[in-house]
């Protein structure tokens, strides 16, 4: 049985700074291991351009990527709870949310928010959480509710 799992990085590679070179290295590594991953970015803003490269080479190399089943992005709108690095943590405008919704289509599965990073109808630097969500929809992108902050657990009760 091949296990699907949620990682950071894989043998010496730290995803939140792969290049669009180290796929087939991955790929390899998580074949070996018996493992299928959903290599999990912190995504700084600085590495958004290598981000969208690795994507591109992941899209094009697909068949052949066997052992990778998609991305995810922790960040940003995450607190600093759940060890995510100071550069993960930052609000985009309007732009940078449109074109993290373009990666869905090149791979980008699923998106960490921290719950407390935004309310619904809250505007993030210049749009809304609520269009913010429908652009992420749209592009084929899931957002997963995580790195809570522990100082208010009503707020994660209230989720569910």
């Amino acid at each position: 049985m091949i296990t699907l799992i949620h990682t950071h990085g894989i043998g010496d590679i730290d995803y939140s700074s792969m290049h669009p070179s180290d796929l087939v290295h991955i790929n390899e590594q998580a074949k070996t291991a018996n493992l299928n991953v959903i290599p999990s970015v912190f995504l700084a803003r600085d590495y958004m351009d290598t981000f969208e490269d690795v994507l591109k080479e992941y899209k094009r190399l697909e068949s052949q990527l066997t052992h990778i089943k998609g991305f995810s992005v922790e960040g940003p709108l995450l607190g600093s709870s759940g060890g995510v690095p100071p550069r993960g943590i930052w609000r985009p405008n309007a732009s940078e949310w449109k074109r993290i919704s373009s990666f869905g289509p090149l791979g980008l599965k699923y998106i960490v928010f921290g719950p407390e990073g935004a309310d619904l109808h809250e505007e993030i630097e210049d749009v809304s959480l609520s269009i913010v969500l429908s652009h992420l929809y749209t592009n084929g992108v899931k957002v997963a509710l995580g790195h809570f902050q522990h100082g208010n657990p009503d707020l994660f009760r209230a989720m569910f």
